[in-house]
C-alpha cells in the first residue's frame, strides 16, 4: 500500500494480502493510579475495564475483540504513546474491579499482556496531532466510516472515554511515520529531517487534470551535505511475500513506490543520488537487513524488532543513517 495525502493506493494486486495483527490503542491514566504503576495489572501487564459503563452502555465491547498476538499501543495520561505490548492470553470475564479504583468489585474484563517495551523518546501527542502532514493523514482516517471508533476525532482532539480502540492500517502507518520522523529529529544532528512532497514530472493537457494525481509524500527525508536518504515506514505482519511455496520476496509494490520517489526526486536535483530505506517494525524476533545497489540508487530493506530492549531498537534505527555509502 502506498500512503498519500489523499489516501491509500493498492500497488500490489498481484501479491497475496497478509493483514497485520490487529493493533489497539489503550488510552489510560497512570498518574494517581497505583494499580497501573506496579503489580499484576499495571500498564503493559494487562488491559482491564468494567464490563459496562455506569449507565449500562456497552462502551467496552472492544475488550471482547482482542485476540492472542494482537499489539497494544499505550497512550498514557493523554500525553504520549509510551510503549508497546503483545496480547498474551484470552479475555477473562470473571475479573473483579481492583480495590481503590472507581470500578472496585464490579464485573470487569481483563486481558493479559506480555513483552512491554517503552518508547524512548515516547511518541508525544503533539508529534502526530501537531505535524501538518501527519495531521492530514489522521483527518483522512477519522473521516472514514469507522472513524468514530478511534481515540481521536477529525478535529485532532482526544475522544472522551474510548479506553480501547482499534488502530486501522492507515493510522498505524501515520503513527509509525511520526515516530520515525521525530526519532531522527531528536537522536541525531548530522541530517536535516522532513517529510517532502515530490512533484510528478507530468505535463497535463488540461491543467485541472493534475488534481487527480496522488501526492507523493515521503515519510522521512534525511539530508546532509553529501547524502539524501528517504525512509518509507511500513507496518505489515509479514515483511516478505511468498507465492506457491517459493522463496520469500520483497513486496514489489513497496519497491516500485520507493523507486518512484527516488527517481522523481533525482530529476529535481541530480547532484546527489538519493538512497532509499524500506523500514518495517517486526514482533517475531527476526531481523533482516538487505542491501541492494540498483543501477541508479541504493535501496535497503530493514526490519526492527520492537520486542527487543529499547537500546537495541535505538541502535538499529541509528545504524540506518550511519551505514557507509558504497
Amino acid at each position: 500500500m502506498a500512503t498519500t495525502a489523499e489516501g491509500t493506493i493498492n500497488l500490489e494486486s498481484d501479491e497475496p494480502a497478509h493483514p497485520p495483527p490487529t493493533v489497539w490503542v489503550e488510552k489510560t491514566m497512570v498518574q494517581d493510579r497505583p494499580d497501573r504503576v506496579e503489580g499484576p495489572d499495571m500498564m503493559g501487564a494487562a488491559l482491564w475495564s468494567p464490563q459496562r459503563a455506569a449507565d449500562g452502555r456497552d462502551l467496552y465491547a472492544n475488550m471482547r475483540e482482542v485476540k492472542l498476538g494482537d499489539l497494544v499501543l499505550h497512550l498514557t495520561d493523554n500525553e504520549a504513546i509510551t510503549g508497546l505490548s503483545l496480547v498474551a492470553g484470552p479475555l477473562d470475564d470473571t475479573f473483579r474491579g481492583i480495590a481503590g479504583t472507581a470500578w472496585a468489585d464490579r464485573p470487569c474484563y481483563r486481558v493479559a499482556l506480555r513483552d512491554f517495551r517503552s518508547f524512548d523518546p515516547p511518541l508525544r501527542r503533539e508529534w502526530f496531532f501537531g505535524d501538518a502532514e501527519i495531521g492530514e493523514r489522521l483527518r483522512a482516517v477519522a473521516g472514514q466510516p469507522r472513524g468514530r471508533g478511534l481515540f481521536f476525532n477529525s478535529k485532532l482532539e482526544l475522544n472522551q472515554g474510548a479506553y480501547l480502540t482499534e488502530a486501522p492500517p492507515m493510522l498505524t502507518s501515520a503513527l509509525d511515520a511520526a515516530f520515525v520522523r521525530n526519532f531522527f529529529r531528536l537522536e541525531q544532528s548530522q541530517y536535516s529531517v522532513a517529510a517532502e512532497m515530490i512533484p510528478w514530472p507530468a505535463h497535463c493537457v488540461n491543467a485541472q487534470d493534475a488534481d487527480y494525481l496522488p501526492a507523493m509524500i515521503t515519510d522521512v527525508t534525511l539530508r546532509s551535505a553529501d547524502r539524501t536518504i528517504v525512509i518509507d515506514a511500513k507496518f505489515y505482519k509479514d515483511t516478505f511475500v511468498s507465492r506457491f511455496g517459493t522463496r520469500p520476496k520483497v513486496r514489489s509494490g513497496h519497491l516500485y513506490q520507493l523507486q518512484s520517489y527516488l527517481t522523481n526526486m533525482e530529476r529535481r536535483s541530480s547532484q546527489i543520488a538519493p538512497e532509499g530505506v524500506l523500514l518495517y517494525p517486526s514482533i517475531d524476533g527476526e531481523e533482516v537487513r538487505l542491501d541492494f545497489q540498483l543501477p541508479q540508487h541504493r535501496i535497503r530493506v530493514c526490519t526492527v524488532d520492537m520486542a527487543r530492549p529499547w537500546q537495541h531498537v535505538h541502535h538499529r534505527l541509528l545504524d540506518l543513517v550511519d551505514a557507509p555509502m558504497y
